[in-house]
Order: structure tokens, then sequence, then C-alpha cells
């Protein structure tokens, strides 16, 4: 089942079979597998299954390594191409100077350790100390088949912590360290400030809640609100609600601001409107040039100009109709 190239030279090689179960953080074993026992009669060093499942049987595990020492009681993997040890494995390291990679898509069989099952290649350690495994790679630290990372919230401090599973040698079972992933804060921000000329966003943070797993906001966008005057085709809103912190600091607020106004200047000779109207557009107190909003803030008395005519507001001008007399 198993062979050595001409390039590496293998030290304590040899692969027994068992057909009883055998598993190792979340991973099963298909029976019959192979193994080098450990010396204390009842661990294993080295596990091999036909899927290309492996396990490395060491307490501490390092990979990426500059150097492989040669360690008591290893097995020892020697590349002549490098001239240096590339893997070593006992019960206490694991020191590989390349990477180990989990059901890598092919395994390779060029300058490589070839572990074979029915004639497919399964595994492999390559002359550059890479470590292949067609099926999962166990070994301390690893991820084997343990569950992915889980963000979840600290109700007793309000952040958000975050699950690294990992396989521990300890027990051979999936554990995790819990760290802190987002430190959440209840308070709130405003870009813009009290500002009615701009279209801003008030924030409230507020510290997560069992179920979260991120921090809560909820954002309060500046926007028009109130009654809606209609000109013609063309509608306004006359309120601006502008969103800001609240007096403590901890959630957003708002106020509502009357920014409609109708102030027109008519001019008796022409009819048109001069004045500058105020207005709500998105969210924000906008200027517009306009003289009149509806028609009653146009004159009511026949003006010269306007003589027995009607004055009304048209597109924010106040027009002279009804009079074909009077020269617009």
């Amino acid at each position: 089942m198993w062979g050595k190239p001409w390039w590496l030279a293998v030290a304590m090689l040899t692969l027994l079979p068992y057909a009883h179960a055998f598993s190792a953080c979340n991973v099963d074993f298909n029976p019959p597998w192979f193994a080098i026992p450990a010396s204390n009669g009842y661990d294993y060093l080295f596990v091999i299954d036909s899927k290309g499942d492996i396990f490395l049987g060491a307490h501490n595990a390092s990979t990426g390594v500059s150097t492989v020492n040669q360690l008591s009681g290893a097995l020892l993997v020697y590349s002549l191409a490098l001239a240096k040890l590339v893997f070593a494995l006992n019960m206490d390291y694991l020191q590989v100077m390349g990477n180990i990679v989990s059901h890598a898509p092919s395994i390779p069989e060029t300058n490589a350790w070839v572990f074979k099952y029915a004639g497919t290649p399964v595994a492999a350690i390559t002359s550059s100390g890479d470590v292949y495994a067609k099926g999962y790679a166990v070994y301390a630290g690893s991820d084997a088949n343990c569950p992915p990372d889980e963000r979840y919230c600290d109700t007793s401090s309000g952040d958000i912590y975050e699950k690294d599973y990992y396989c521990s040698s300890s027990n051979w079972a999936c554990t995790y360290t819990a760290k802190i992933y987002q430190d959440c804060n209840d308070n709130a921000y405003d870009p813009d400030g009290n500002d009615l000329d701009t279209n801003g966003t008030c924030i409230d943070y507020n510290l997560c809640s069992a179920g979260d797993t991120s921090c809560p906001h909820t954002e309060y966008k500046d926007t028009c609100v109130g009654s809606i005057v209609r000109v013609r085709t063309t509608m306004y809103y006359d309120t601006v609600r502008e969103y800001t912190v609240d007096a403590a600091g901890t959630g957003c607020t708002y106020a509502d601001t009357k920014v409609y106004s109708c102030k027109y200047a008519v001019d008796p000779k022409t009819g048109r409107g001069s004045a500058k109207v105020t207005v709500c557009s998105d969210g924000k107190r906008t200027i517009v040039n306009a003289g009149c909003c509806q028609d009653s803030d146009c004159p009511n008395v026949p003006y010269a100009i306007c003589d027995s005519g009607t004055w009304e507001c048209i597109d924010h001008d106040c027009k002279c109709v009804s009079n074909p007399q009077v020269q617009q």
C-alpha cells in the first residue's frame, strides 16, 4: 500500500492495520485504517485511512518552520533534494517545513512520498515539506472537523465574542477559545449635528443582547415630514425632521422644524415674485428661487397692470391672467 521514492529517506515507518473504531476531533477513520502505534502501547503516532484522513498524534504542532529538528524517537522525512529534514513527528512534537493541506483537490505524485489506497493517491509529503491529505488532516491546533467559528453576545458585558474552535491534543476533541470580536457601546453619533442644511444620519449604538452576532445599531435619517402644500403639479414638504444625539449621549432624538415659507415680494408693475422660498428636500433645508406658493399669496387688489384681471401663482410667479389687454 505505501512506498517511498529515491529522494526521501524515511526512518521508523511501520504501518499496521486496525479494524476497530477510531476517531479524533470529529473525524471518524474508516476501518481498516493504518497506523504507527506510539511507544506507550495505546496511543497512535500516525494514522491514515482509505479516504485520505490522516492523524498526526503529537501534542504540539508547528508548520512553516525553517529548521526541522531530528526529534528523538520520531518519524523523520529527509529530503535528499534539499539535503535537510522536512518532517519530524513524535508524541511530543510535530515539525513541518511546509504547510498541511486538508481536502486537497489533488495529491502530488512528483517529488513526493505518496500514500495510495487501492492504487489511488490519498496523501503525500512533498520534497518541500508540504503535507497533503485528500480528507481531513487532524493534528494539534488544526481545524480538523471542528465546528466553524461562531460569534455570540456575552450578555454580562454586552460585547460580541467569537468562539475559535480547534482540535485539542489533550483529549483529541474539539474545543474553543473565546475572544472579543466587537466592543459594543451604548452611545450615539450624528456626523452632521443639528444642521438643517445637511441630510444626515444619527446612529444609535447599543450593547448586544442574546442572539446578536454583531453590535446592534439603528440608523435615523433626517427626513421631510409634516403638512404638504401642492402647487400646480409640484408637491413640497414644509417640515424637516432633524435627528441628533440626545442629551444623555446614548440615543437619538429629533426635532421638527418648519422650513416652508411663502414670503413674496410682488412687483405691482410686472406681477412677478422675487423672493426666495425655503423648502424641505431629501431631509434637508433647501432654498429655491420662488415668489409664491399658491394663488392666495398673490395680490388680491386690481393693480393697474392687472386691471380687471386675476392674479394667479404659476410656477412660483404671480401672473395676471384672464385679461387679454394686459401685456405680460
